[in-house]
């Protein structure tokens, strides 16, 4: 008997699906209402179709095992033949289908929707600068983060030698086939892999037949079109995807242009798979970082700093091939060569000014700190010590006694025409001469620690910072003439000497009161002290009033409150000093240049799957940076 049998659809398409046995001994009971005879007949007669209506067919089919070349698995070289349901752990698959219905605009924004467990970080407001964050470890541009993910596109590591950081900008979402994201440590996937590692496999021409474009525009100037195409006539195969995005950003300063061009040509017969891919990528990308909470409020298209650009360049080649030696053996292996660079240009600039108080700013060539020249050996402003018995100044020109030679002294002193004139009636050996070491110490000791106002205020002897001060007034001696045995209070009295570069009566009497000290014999030793050099530009701490307020000053490295030149300019001044740099600019240049080679023989059998591989990356990186400090 010769008959032609036609199975029911389902189970026809269930039997032949690639890879798929089907289970041995399966039962069928078939009917004619679910057959067709085409053709029934015996050697004796001939079955009338009325007769056979009612026959019933029982019987059970042997095992039938059916084998395919599989093309497409996970891992970042093929050849293994395993598929995710044979891995003991929950790994991730995202297939071109669904990165195509996704409408992400980078491989972040995809992972970020599509991937359980995985979130993004957006600190530098760029989509294409994003950090993604899976099991505590990160994969993203940001040197010094911690990277703990390793990436694969055609099992080539994207992660870059320096920093191991993801330029995700360099990887075209539309050439990509499938991702697949596999969980935990797995010393598989080379160094640093940590928390995770993701494998992208790149589109070719025997899978991937279709013309596509889009087109994408929105606000803030974003365009994008993305086009991709392949062809093949059974053993030769083309691929091109292209990716052409530019943006001028939603905050200020903030323009991204990405260029994106991926290219592939397969050979294919019954044993050899050859693939030769390039990846050419020029980016422009402008993240101008995260800015306080409260300039967000205010205008949230404000930025902090700027600009913050990072341009990365990437020409990726790549040979690899997969070899079916026979049904259970097959050879896969791949050479490539990467050629990165990455340059970053930054820039911060101090510009908060809003909360400081000055009323006005320094005029053009005023100055604040009076400036006092010193070349004596105590590193105290120059002096004159000026001699005087009985230490009473004000009984001695009160009393115009001409017959008195210390009179005579002090008057012509006084009386003369300019202050230098003063000077030089003086003993010149009298300049700069010896101070008792106790006077020294209680000198330097107010001067430098008492360096204005603020800090008399607020450091007193106390001082934890500056140890113990001594007094700027020594204690009234029988020697003293009721006066201190010493002082030296530069605080307000040695900048008040700015108005009196021509007054020999103010300096003199200066002196007496504040800048002396006596000695056993009864004598008064007057220090006259010579007027600041810049007394006609600076301010000092003499008259500091409502009209003259700079405003608070600031906090010096000791957390104690300093005047400086320049101290709190208001909004629109350059700087807190005049002449101190407000901003520094980085310019780095990362030149990263890796060749690898891998290789991997791969035994598939019934029950087992084995294989041995090795793998040989070579990477060298340039780092060059450069500072340079700005006055804005």
């Amino acid at each position: 008997m010769v008959s032609l049998l036609c199975m029911p659809a389902a189970y026809a398409e269930e039997a032949s699906e690639v890879g798929v046995s089907a289970d041995s001994r399966v039962p069928l009971n078939l009917s004619i209402e679910n057959i067709v005879v085409a053709e029934a007949s015996t050697d004796d007669e001939e079955i009338k179709t009325e007769e056979v209506e009612k026959l019933t067919l029982d019987f059970e089919t042997p095992q039938v095992k059916v084998r395919a070349k599989r093309y497409h698995e996970i891992g970042p070289l093929p050849g293994l033949a395993l598929t995710k349901e044979e891995i003991p752990s929950n790994v991730q698959s995202i297939s071109a289908k669904q990165i195509k219905d996704s409408r992400a605009l980078s491989l972040t924004d995809l992972f970020n929707t599509q991937l359980q467990g995985v979130t993004v970080n957006d600190y530098q407001g760029n989509p294409f600068q994003m950090d993604v964050q899976y099991r505590g470890f990160t994969a993203g541009p940001q040197i010094g983060s911690p990277q703990g993910l390793s990436v694969f596109m055609d099992g080539i590591r994207v992660n870059e030698p320096f920093g191991d950081v993801v330029n995700w900008d360099m990887i075209p979402m539309n050439a990509i086939a499938g991702v697949d994201l596999f969980p935990g440590s797995n010393p598989i996937f080379g160094l640093n892999t940590l928390g995770g590692a993701f494998s992208l496999k790149t589109k070719d021409g025997f899978n991937f037949t279709d013309f596509d474009a889009e087109i994408l525009a929105g606000s803030f100037g974003r365009k994008q079109l993305q086009i991709e195409n392949g062809w093949n006539n059974g053993k030769i195969a083309a691929f091109g995807a292209a990716t052409l995005f530019i943006e001028d950003g939603w905050r200020d300063d903030s323009p991204s242009e990405v260029n994106q061009f991926f290219g592939k040509v397969s050979y294919r017969s019954d044993k050899l798979d050859l693939h030769f891919s390039s990846l050419i990528v020029d980016t422009e990308l402008v993240g101008n970082g995260l800015i306080p909470s409260e300039e967000y409020a205010d205008d949230p298209t404000r930025v902090f700093t700027s600009p913050d650009t990072t341009s990365n360049r990437l020409q990726q080649f790549q040979l690899s091939a997969a070899f079916q030696v026979n049904d259970t053996f097959s050879i896969t292996g791949q050479v490539y060569r990467r050629n990165s660079k990455r340059h970053a240009e930054s820039a911060d600039v101090y510009t908060d000014h809003e909360e400081q108080k000055a009323l006005r700013n320094l005029d053009e060539g005023e100055e604040y700190t009076c400036l006092f020249e010193t070349t004596n050996d105590y590193n105290l402003p120059d002096y004159y010590v000026y001699d005087l018995p009985g230490g009473d100044i004000f009984g001695l020109v009160a009393s115009m006694d001409f017959s008195n030679p210390e009179f005579v002294k002090v008057f012509n002193f006084l009386t003369a025409a300019s202050l230098d004139d003063a000077l030089a009636t003086l003993d010149p050996s009298s300049f700069n001469a010896e101070l008792p070491d106790y006077y020294v110490a209680a000198a330097l000791d107010q001067f430098q620690s008492n360096q204005n106002l603020i800090n008399y205020i607020f450091n007193n002897s106390t001082d934890t910072i500056y140890g113990p001060v001594l007094a700027a007034y020594g204690e009234v001696t029988s020697y003293s003439n009721g006066s201190p045995s010493y002082a030296y209070q530069p605080q307000t009295s040695l900048t008040a000497l700015k108005n009196a570069t021509n007054d020999p009566f103010a300096v003199l009497l200066t002196g007496a009161i504040e800048f002396n000290y006596f000695t056993a014999d009864g004598v008064q030793h007057i220090l006259i002290i010579k007027p600041p050099t810049n007394a006609d530009e600076c301010i000092g701490d003499a008259d500091v009033s409502p009209a003259q307020n700079l405003g608070t000053p600031y906090l010096d490295g000791n957390n104690h409150y300093s005047y400086v030149d320049g101290a709190d300019n208001s909004v629109t001044a350059p700087g807190i000093v005049d002449g101190t740099p407000t901003a520094v600019f980085t310019d780095s240049q990362i030149n990263q240049v890796t060749d690898g080679a891998s290789i991997q023989f791969n035994w598939n059998t019934d029950k087992h799957k084995f294989m041995v591989g090795a793998s040989v990356d070579r990477p060298t990186a340039e780092y060059i940076t450069t500072q340079q400090l700005g006055l804005l």
